[in-house]
């Protein structure tokens, strides 16, 4: 677990500069990775399916996986890439009521 973090981490830093700056969204039509982080864990990791949007409020983007819009905010990187094979996304566990 710690080498599929370490290798995520490691791609997140090598995309730096292919990653979606405020003043420029990211590639409408592409699939842009979203990748949230706590400490060293990947707690959201997700494809968006059209244009991702930084806002001052997160990262907004239209998740490929449930089809939904989705805002995820905190330590959180979109970058332009394509889906690995055998990918599964990332999600947080629902809180507990």
């Amino acid at each position: 677990m710690t080498r599929k973090i370490a290798a995520i981490l490691a791609c997140t830093l090598a995309t730096t500069l292919a990653a979606c700056d405020p003043a420029d969204d990211c590639t409408p039509g592409q699939a842009n990775r979203i990748v949230c982080l706590s400490g060293d864990r990947v707690i959201y990791d997700d494809f968006s399916k059209r244009d991702t949007h930084l806002a001052e409020g997160g990262i907004i983007y239209v998740s490929r996986t449930t089809g939904r819009r989705s805002r995820v905010t905190g330590s959180c990187h979109a970058y332009m890439a394509t889906i690995p094979a055998g990918w599964k996304p990332t999600f947080p566990a629902p809180p507990v009521r």
